[in-house]
């Protein structure tokens, strides 16, 4: 009955039957079961309604924080980066220096060859 007036609070009609099959010890154990588990569903929704109360009754203490068009623009202010330890971007190296590097990266590369194909050559 505890549980139907639970359910009627909540808006669930339910009903209690009577089953017509004979009361062995395991329909009746298993009939203790399901109470004991309707009873433990009942108590946890009671908890949880309860918290529920206490998180909108906390919400309802803390102001609203109201934001205006004018607060959304504020973000691409650059005065918010200023707090920031951005290090500079390196400076590029000028095409010379690559150019040399792969030029002599080439040279290598043609010699070892040579040193492959002939290598009497280098038997001085």
């Amino acid at each position: 009955m505890k549980q139907v007036k639970l359910f009627a609070s909540m808006g669930i009609q339910a009903k209690l039957q009577t089953s017509g099959a004979t009361n062995d010890s395991s329909s009746a154990q298993r009939d203790e079961r399901l109470f004991e588990a309707l009873d433990y569903i009942t108590s946890s929704l009671i908890r949880l309604e309860e918290r529920l109360e206490e998180i909108e009754q906390r919400l309802g203490q803390t102001p609203a924080i109201k934001h205006s068009v004018d607060d959304e623009e504020d973000w691409e202010d650059d005065g918010f980066l200023d707090d920031l330890d951005i290090d500079p971007q390196p400076k590029k190296r000028s095409p010379i220096v690559l150019y040399s590097l792969v030029s002599g990266v080439a040279i290598l590369v043609i010699l070892l060859a040579l040193t492959l194909i002939y290598p009497d050559i280098m038997n001085f």
